[in-house]
């Protein structure tokens, strides 16, 4: 029987999660594994997902703050790798938002955010017909409502898209993005940026950006 692939994905020191998985019968592999341990964060289980975008995760906790890993440490791999050899798990599928612009597009797990480059000057924006004035923006999932979106001052949420103001001149108030949003930049210069991904893109006025859920969603295991 062929071995089942897993990575573990980590800043830190990963040698005992590495041999405990080879101990109970695991390929390691970086390239198309079947799984990924993420040993961290939340900011780990981000890059993963970037990573190896669908690849069912095990978020391993770490660091003290690790919203969503289910509080599992690495005294719990043992039993995690034997459940997971016997599939005793089930697999949980989580909505990720997606930008499209300029023939490109990005996906995030926590969100998609619009973030004036210059401190000094808001941005001058349009969501569908409205017109607002704001740092910014994010478009936030549910399992990223509890972060970013939550920190400007809005409640978390459980189904479907929600854009919230960053910083707005007058008002506060979310968007529920039913089936996408047309977002268009027409004053300042903003980076577009999905999660912790290490590359953020420029936008200029003029610039629009199509805000959706993506088709690819991501897989976490929950074990049974």
């Amino acid at each position: 029987m062929k071995a089942l692939r897993i990575w573990i994905e980590s800043l830190h020191d990963k040698s005992a999660i590495v041999e405990k998985a080879k101990r109970a019968g695991f390929a390691v592999r970086r390239n198309s594994p079947d799984f990924v341990v993420t040993y961290g964060g939340d900011g780990h289980i981000l890059a993963a997902e970037w990573k190896y975008p669908g690849v069912p995760k095990i978020p391993i906790r770490r660091s003290v703050i690790c919203s969503k890993c289910d509080y599992y440490d690495i005294g719990d791999v043992d039993g995690l790798l034997e459940k997971l050899k016997q599939g005793r798990y089930s697999i949980v599928e989580m909505l990720k938002a997606e930008a499209v612009f300029k023939g490109r597009s990005i996906a995030g797990l926590n969100e998609v955010q619009l973030r004036n480059i210059d401190p000094r000057r808001a941005l001058r924006f349009s969501i569908g017909k409205m017109n607002f004035i704001a740092d910014g923006l994010v478009a936030a999932t549910p399992y990223g409502s509890t972060a970013y979106y939550s920190s400007l001052g809005y409640r978390p949420f459980r189904s479907g898209l929600r854009i919230g103001l960053n910083n707005p001149a007058a008002g506060r108030g979310y968007f529920v993005v039913k089936i996408s949003a047309r977002i268009k930049l027409l004053r300042g210069s903003a980076f577009l940026a999905a999660d912790n991904q290490e590359r953020m893109h420029r936008l200029k006025a003029g610039d629009a950006v199509l805000v959706r859920a993506a088709r690819q969603k991501a897989r976490f295991v929950k074990f049974l």
